[in-house]
């Protein structure tokens, strides 16, 4: 099974620092995580996709369809973080 957590910086660096402490309890986290369906495809993302896809002209700033909503559509496996997400609405 493959597992994608949000886990605070803190907590992390912590475990980096010192993977034995026992002072972190994992079990909340984990039980939080999305589970990543089996036989999934690569996880890449959309905006670098259509950036390079408009770099080489495959599709233009006002295509207004066609390959660029098949992108905007595909099925989402893992949502974007907050940061992207405002990114991609601007």
């Amino acid at each position: 099974m493959k597992l994608v957590i949000n886990i605070p910086d803190f907590i992390y660096e912590a475990l980096k620092e010192n993977p034995d402490c026992g002072t972190v309890n994992l079990n909340h986290i984990v039980a939080q995580g999305t589970v990543l369906p089996q036989g999934h495809g690569d996880l890449i993302d959309r905006k670098e996709l259509k950036e390079v896809l408009k770099e080489n002209e495959w599709i233009t700033n006002t295509d207004g369809g066609g390959l660029e909503d098949i992108i905007d559509t595909a099925p989402t496996v893992i949502k974007a973080d907050e940061e992207n997400e405002n990114e991609d609405n601007n």
